[in-house]
C-alpha cells in the first residue's frame, strides 16, 4: 500500500506540473490546516465508519454461512449470476454511461459475455475463501491466489500480443475458473480433515 500510494502521488505530481494554470506554483502541500482537516474529517470519518460497519456485518454473516459449504457456494454464485443478468439486461444503457464512441461500444458489447464468464467464478472463489477463513485456514487461499495470479501476470503480455483484448479476458476467465475449482477442492479436503480430527 505504501508503494502504491507513493507511485500515485508521484504520478499525480508529474501530471500537475504539466497543467498551465499551475505553472510556477509550488505543489508542496504546506503546513497542516486544522480547520480544513476538521471539515474533511466531519465527512470522511462517518462515511468510512459506515462502510466499516457494513463490511463487518457482511463479514460476520459470511462467516456464519461459510460453515455450511454448499449454502455458501450457492449464495456466492447466485449473487454473481444475478449481477450478470442485470448487466446483460441493461447493457446498452450501462455501456453508454462510460463511452459514446460507437467503436468502443461495439467492442465492449462483443466482449461482455466473456467478461461475465470471467467474473462468475468470483462468487465460488469468495464462498470457498470465506469457508477456509471460517476454518482458520486462510493460508491456503493465499497460496492459491499467489500462484494463480502470478501465472496470470506472467501470461498477460504474450496473450495480449497474440490474441488481443479477447485473449486477456479468456486468460482472466481461465485463472478465475481454476482458482474457484482449487479453492472448492481445498475447502472440501480441509473441512473433512477438521471434522475427522479429534477434539
Amino acid at each position: 500500500m505504501v508503494v502504491s500510494s507513493t507511485a500515485s502521488a508521484v504520478q499525480a505530481n508529474i501530471h500537475l506540473r504539466n497543467v498551465p494554470a499551475l505553472s510556477g506554483a509550488s505543489l508542496w502541500p504546506g503546513r497542516p490546516r486544522p480547520p480544513k482537516i476538521k471539515d474533511l474529517a466531519r465527512v470522511g470519518v462517518p462515511s468510512s465508519a459506515t462502510l466499516l460497519v457494513k463490511a463487518l456485518a457482511l463479514g460476520l454473516a459470511s462467516l456464519g454461512v461459510a460453515r455450511i459449504a454448499r449454502t455458501s457456494l450457492l449464495v456466492g454464485v447466485s449473487v454473481a449470476g444475478a449481477g450478470a443478468c442485470v448487466l446483460l439486461a441493461a447493457k446498452p444503457w450501462i455501456i453508454g454511461v462510460f463511452t459514446s464512441d460507437p467503436a468502443v461500444r461495439g467492442e465492449v458489447s462483443s466482449l461482455l459475455g466473456l467478461m461475465i464468464l470471467s467474473v462468475l467464478p468470483e462468487g465460488a472463489k469468495a464462498a470457498s475463501g470465506r469457508s477456509l477463513l471460517a476454518l482458520k485456514e486462510a493460508r491456503v487461499s493465499l497460496v492459491n491466489f499467489a500462484v494463480g495470479y502470478a501465472l496470470l501476470v506472467l501470461s498477460i503480455l504474450p496473450v495480449r500480443d497474440r490474441f488481443g483484448l479477447a485473449g486477456i479476458w479468456w486468460a482472466i476467465a481461465a485463472v478465475n475458473v481454476s482458482l474457484a475449482i482449487k479453492q472448492t477442492i481445498d475447502f472440501r479436503r480441509t473441512s473433512r480433515v477438521k471434522i475427522q480430527a479429534p477434539a
